[in-house]
């Protein structure tokens, strides 16, 4: 019997240390370093003063537009909730699509393009710019970005992450998005115009609450933010961003839909609409029905009314377009309050994709993509500020790269699921990526 307790005690010992080796291998301190004294701050600075000076086209504009379906053969995976575990759409309640609006000017063209999807998925991003270059057409001149519908399709995410969040992986599913984003790219050059280009914003605070839940915090960006484009022919064509997260549908709904937007989009007859969502990042949508889709219905139709409201004032003929490699923090997401997985094992479940800010000055609007769900808590103080240098902010998400949550850094060590789970890279992004933002506002009020 003592020889058994023996090889026992040696099993338990032997296998204590194997979890304690893991531990040490796989588990280090949260890095709390002050962000001023960080290298990836050091090196966005040096990025930006030795940037190049940005390229005004400032020729006579001329706009084009398209459609391309992403309704797939046969069901797929549903992206946007861990919780339905890969469970496939049941029914096709109303279809996704991809839309680009095209902007010419010169010789020069820029794109602006949304999907019906959780998010611009980074492989599809990466394997896309090789079938652009083919084209001539340059991936920074486009601003890429998604509805973030949690009832898109799923089955496009090659790591653990993306399976959770969007059922297995499947290449022909990819494949398929790929192609179709490829498309109305192409589609969207065929049918250029004159065209004049307008901004306009308005406020809904009826349709948006802070989804955080904390008494003390009630901030949100209830502003629609929106672009028209007039064609010589009275065709119109409209962009709007809104930060209401597009979670109306919950989890136990398996149907493939826009979610509000779709009803947003669809309720304007007069215009081809183009939605991109905002600063998502701790914002919600008011969800009012008896049933969600009653209650998408109440949403879409609810902004659609505001959004008939705007005022447009017709912009200058001017563009930039630009695309900026984004210095990060290693990446270390926590697993308690003061430890965080190494790099390694985060680029081994999540991924490695460069990471990327677009920046589109159109006239006196000032477009800029992020590469993440950047909180609309953020926002109103950032969007104060470019009016103060003469621009009008419009912030979208989901670009092509994605690193997760930006949240305001007093919640990081919070008990939420936007800074417990989904906070990868240090206390210090919604400091950083708000700099981040006011440095780019400087140098476009130029």
């Amino acid at each position: 019997m003592k020889k058994v307790f023996k090889i026992l005690g040696v099993f338990f010992l032997t296998l204590i240390g194997l979890v304690f080796l893991i531990a040490l291998i796989c588990i280090k301190p949260l890095d709390r370093k002050a962000l001023k004294e960080t290298e990836h701050y050091k090196k966005w600075k040096s990025l930006l003063k030795n940037s190049k000076d940005f390229k005004i086209e400032s020729e006579p504009f001329y706009s084009s537009w398209a459609k391309v379906s992403l309704v797939p053969k046969k069901p797929t995976a549903l992206a946007g909730y861990g919780v339905r575990k890969g469970a496939k759409y049941s029914v096709i309640h109303d279809s996704i699509y991809v839309r680009a609006i095209a902007l010419k000017t010169g010789n020069t063209e820029h794109f602006f393009v949304s999907a019906d999807l959780l998010i611009i998925p980074p492989s599809i991003y990466k394997s896309l710019e090789e079938d652009l270059n083919k084209e001539k057409i340059s991936i920074k001149n486009i601003h890429f970005s998604a509805t973030h519908s949690h009832n898109s399709l799923g089955e496009w995410g090659n790591t653990l992450t993306g399976k959770v969040f969007a059922g297995n992986y499947n290449k022909e599913t990819e494949d398929f998005i790929r192609n179709q984003i490829f498309k109305v790219i192409l589609a969207s050059r065929k049918n250029y115009l004159p065209a004049s280009i307008s901004y306009g914003e308005i406020v809904d605070s009826t349709h948006i609450r802070n989804r955080l839940n904390l008494p003390e915090f009630k901030k949100v960006d209830p502003e629609i933010r929106s672009i028209l484009f007039r064609k010589s022919d009275g065709s119109v064509a409209k962009i709007h961003t809104y930060a209401a997260h597009s979670t109306v549908l919950n989890s136990a709904t398996h149907a493939l839909s826009r979610d509000y937007s779709g009803v947003w989009v669809d309720s304007d007859t007069t215009a081809f609409t183009l939605f991109m969502a905002g600063a998502v990042g701790s914002m919600g949508p008011v969800e009012k029905g008896k049933d969600d889709f009653d209650e998408v219905n109440n949403q879409g139709k609810g902004l659609f009314q505001s959004s008939q409201n705007i005022k447009f004032k017709e912009i200058k003929s001017e563009i930039v377009s630009d695309k900026y490699i984004l210095p990060l923090a290693e990446p270390n997401p926590k697993i308690s309050q003061d430890f965080g997985l190494r790099a390694f094992v985060f680029k081994y479940l999540f991924g490695d994709y460069p990471t990327h800010i677009n920046v589109n000055k159109i006239g006196n609007v000032l477009l800029i993509g992020m590469p993440c769900d950047f909180s609309g808590e953020l926002t109103p103080v950032l969007d104060a500020y470019a009016k103060s240098k003469g621009l009008q902010l419009m912030i979208t998400s989901f670009n092509g790269s994605y690193i997760g949550y930006v949240t305001a850094d007093e919640h990081f060590d919070k008990d939420l699921y936007e800074t417990r789970i989904m906070a990868w890279f240090g206390p210090h992004n919604g400091t950083y990526f708000s700099e981040i933002v006011k440095d780019l506002i400087d140098k476009y009020a130029k």
